[in-house]
This record gives structure tokens, C-alpha cells and sequence, in this order.
């Protein structure tokens, strides 16, 4: 019996990991192939656009050949002499590119990183990326982590990835005003918005994204879409119900890969077809219209942007530490705006409170069941409110209260 009994436990284990195996085989063996297909794609693209065109007529004159490399070489150099160039027309003319990944714990999650090596890989650049994603928050917070990042640099390319979190009142004027911030303090770069998967039908904060993408010329990867269409249940690609496994995250960088394939195979269609038009037709060659003419469309809800215009951060450098507990900060005249808080939550139970003049103003109490902290930024009034005297923070325990980052005011006016 007990022979028996042996046998029939290593049998269930050999099944077992044949089935482990064959999981990770499917999840190695959709990626190797996808990531071929795409490379194979691109590269057979880029020598049809850049070279074969050049080759239809037979020993075309040595001093044709050399206009056409010299056009070539001036207008490459249009994006070295800077401005009004998008990320794909950089692509297109073999210039490295910097990516910024804006996001909850979706976009914080590997298939971003896989994305710049792609981008790297198939147009032989430097991609640069930073990801600011936050894991649990809302576009609020994203807005909040665009406002508050100075690092000096006009990101080429920005990914961003919200929605999960978000509840659907206000999300459209959060994430509307996200995009803004991200268009003025880039210069206008490329905008992919992806339609999370994790949503799983078009609900309205989806629905949001697409009209706010279609408003201001953003490029769409939609998850949603791709899932549907891989051949893969829903829970084959994602373990939780939100976040995509192995598998699902490979089909997040090949949705984002699509879009920047295609976008940048157009820029390399018009590039050459600029200089086709002079050598076929004599067209006279201005580089200068391989820019586009873009400006920063009108808000979509101008009333509802407006307290995103005007915003102020006190950070806890700002603050006294009063106790390892508590943090308080004096405000001579009136702060009138939006509260919102920057902090850390921990493992375990959360709570803080917020006192103005000694006077409970606000208070939230949760619990955290993963064994990390996790920066949160979060909004804690709804509407303006006038902040004179004393403010005064306090948290549960020590470790709490040295994850305090600071306040921030959306709407924020400093009054007599």
C-alpha cells in the first residue's frame, strides 16, 4: 500500500510540472514568436521605405545619389536642431528617444522596461526611460508625480496608464488635466494612453479615455482589445483578476509596440517620400516641413480644469516634527484650495488625522495587507477650503509619520 501510495504522489507531481512546464513554454514560446514577428516586421519595413524605391532605376547617376544622401543627412539633422519633432519622427531618423511611464501598478509593472529594449532593439537608439507609476493610485496622483518631478528633461514619449483605481466621479477632470500637464511640461511630446485591461468591457472611465485621447491627438494601446483577441482567457493572463501574469504583460508591450511600429513606419513613409517627390518630380526641398505645426488644443471641460491650474505643495521640510508621531506646519495668512496629502501607507493597520487649529478636520483609517510601504497621494477635501493658524498631521505610529512627504493644494489661492 504504501508503494502504491508513493506511486500515485509521484504521479500527481510529474503532472504537475509537466503542467508548470507547459506553462511557461506557452508564456516563453507567445513572446519569442510575437517579438520575432514584430522585429522581422519593422526591419523588412524600414528597408522597403529607406531602400528599395532607390533601386528601381538601374546605376542611377553618381551626383543623383548624392542629392539623395545629402537630403537624407539634412533632414536627419532637423531633429538635432530641435523642436516640434515627435517621438516617432525621432525614430524615424535614428535619433535615441527618452520615455516616461506615468501609471498605477499596472504601468509599474516589467512590460515597460520590455518596451524600451524593443524600441532600442529594432531602431538601433538609446531609450531612455522613467517610470513614476505608483502602485494603488489614481491620475490624481499621477497629475500630482508629473507637477511635482523635476528632473529637467522634455520626455520624447510618455506612456500613461490609469484607470483601475480610479473611481468614475471626477476621473474624466483628473485624468483630462494629467494629459495637460504632461503636453505643457514636455513640449508636446507623443502620448500613448493605454485602455487597461484589467477594466475588462468600455466603462465609462474608459469611454473618458478614448474621448480625451481622441481630443488631444493621443495614440491609443487598448488592452482590452488585445486580451479579447490573444486566444487566452481572461485568468490565463492574469493571476489577481487585475494585474496580467507573464503572458498578459507581453501582450501590454506588444500592444504599446504596435503603436509605435505603426506610427513610426509613417514617419519613415513621409521622410522618404519627401525626398522621393525632389528626385522624381523636382519639387523644391524645405526640411522644415517635416515638423508638425502643434499647438495645445482648448480643454475639453474648461470649468473642470480649472482648479488643476493652480496648484501649491508644502513639503514636510516645510513642517515642524513635534512628536515621532506628529507634524505641524503654521500658515500666517489664509491657504485656501484643494487638500491633498503625500505619504507613505505601511503594512499593517494605517491611520492619520488632520487637525486645523486643534480641530479634527479629516481623518483615514485603513489596512495594508502586502509587506511593503507604498507611496500614496491622495486627495482629502473635495472642495476649497481656507487653512489659517495651525495644521497639524498625526499618525498612528512612528514609521507612518517618517513616510510623511508633504500637503498639496489644487485650486489654491493664498488670501489677506
Amino acid at each position: 500500500m504504501k508503494k502504491a501510495g508513493n506511486r500515485s504522489l509521484a504521479i500527481v507531481l510529474a503532472v504537475f510540472l509537466v503542467l508548470v512546464f507547459l506553462a511557461g513554454a506557452a508564456a516563453a514560446g507567445y513572446k519569442w514568436l510575437h517579438h520575432e514577428k514584430r522585429q522581422n516586421d519593422d526591419i523588412e519595413a524600414l528597408q522597403n521605405l529607406s531602400g528599395a524605391w532607390m533601386m528601381k532605376e538601374p546605376d542611377p547617376q553618381p551626383e543623383i545619389a548624392a542629392l539623395r544622401e545629402d537630403l537624407l543627412k539634412e533632414l536627419d539633422s532637423v531633429v538635432a536642431s530641435g523642436g516640434g519633432l515627435n517621438a516617432y519622427q525621432k525614430l524615424a531618423c535614428g535619433e535615441d528617444i527618452r520615455l516616461l511611464v506615468v501609471g498605477d501598478s499596472i504601468g509599474a509593472m516589467p512590460w515597460t522596461n520590455d518596451v524600451a529594449a524593443w524600441i532600442e532593439d529594432n531602431y538601433l537608439v538609446s531609450c531612455t526611460i522613467r517610470n513614476i507609476s505608483l502602485g494603488s493610485n489614481t491620475s490624481y496622483s499621477g497629475f500630482v508625480s508629473e507637477k511635482l518631478l523635476e528632473d529637467g528633461i522634455a520626455y520624447d514619449l510618455v506612456i500613461v496608464c490609469y484607470g483601475q483605481n480610479d473611481v468614475p466621479q471626477g476621473f474624466a477632470a483628473d485624468y483630462e488635466a494629467l494629459i495637460r500637464e504632461i503636453l505643457i511640461k514636455n513640449e508636446l511630446p507623443s502620448v500613448i494612453a493605454v485602455v487597461e485591461s484589467s477594466q475588462r468591457e468600455y466603462t465609462e472611465k474608459m469611454q473618458d479615455i478614448i474621448k480625451i485621447s481622441g481630443h488631444y491627438g493621443l495614440q491609443l494601446a487598448d488592452t482590452i482589445k488585445a486580451f479579447e483577441d490573444s486566444g487566452y482567457s481572461y485568468e490565463a493572463l492574469s493571476a489577481d483578476g487585475v494585474h496580467p501574469n507573464g503572458i498578459g504583460q507581453d501582450i501590454y508591450a506588444c500592444t504599446v509596440e504596435e503603436v509605435i511600429r505603426t506610427s513610426t513606419a509613417e514617419e519613415f513613409n513621409r521622410k522618404i517620400g519627401m525626398i522621393r517627390d525632389v528626385l522624381q518630380n523636382g519639387e523644391i526641398f524645405d526640411s522644415r516641413i517635416y515638423r508638425y505645426d502643434r499647438e495645445l488644443p482648448d480643454p475639453l471641460d474648461t470649468e473642470g480644469i480649472l482648479p488643476y491650474e493652480s496648484f501649491r505643495y508644502f513639503p514636510s521640510s516645510d513642517f515642524t516634527r513635534v512628536s515621532d508621531t506628529e507634524w505641524t506646519i503654521h500658515f500666517d495668512r489664509p491657504q485656501k484650495g484643494i487638500l491633498g496629502i503625500n505619504r507613505s501607507r505601511c503594512p499593517g493597520e494605517n491611520l492619520f488625522e488632520i487637525f486645523r487649529n486643534d480641530e479634527l478636520y479629516y481623518s483615514e483609517e485603513d489596512y495594508m495587507s502586502i509587506g511593503f510601504n507604498l507611496m500614496k497621494i491622495s486627495r482629502v477635501s473635495e472642495s476649497p477650503d481656507t487653512f489659517r493658524g495651525d495644521l497639524r498631521i498625526r499618525f498612528l505610529q512612528k514609521e507612518h509619520a517618517d513616510s510623511f512627504f508633504g500637503i498639496l493644494f489644487t485650486d489654491y489661492k493664498e488670501e489677506n
